[in-house]
């Protein structure tokens, strides 16, 4: 059986260190980037497409956050309006197997 927790960053180390010392194994699952993301622009609804800026940081938002990357993209209108999208970081993912 499998199940999939979304932890803080910050309680990761103390939650690995308490699944290490049970009897649990525990898997590291790499995902790969996210794909592009296409949003609506808030002037005049053409679409355009953004990108995380890094692998940290791929949850994105039309709202800032406290601790987040903002950047601008522009729309494909033939006057490109700018957007902005603000990128957060993603929650870790831990999977634990119990038998």
């Amino acid at each position: 059986m499998f199940e999939v927790i979304e932890v803080p960053a910050e309680a990761f180390p103390k939650l690995m260190e308490s699944y290490l010392s049970g009897s649990y194994r525990v898997y590291l699952i790499v995902e790969e980037m996210p794909e592009k993301k296409i949003f609506s622009c808030k002037e005049c609804g053409k679409p355009f497409e953004a990108y995380p800026p890094d692998d940290i940081y791929t949850k994105a938002s039309l709202t800032k956050t406290d601790d987040c990357v903002e950047r601008t993209y522009e729309c494909s209108n033939e006057k490109p309006h700018k957007n902005t999208v603000y990128w957060a970081k993603a929650s870790p993912k831990v999977f634990m197997k119990t038998d």
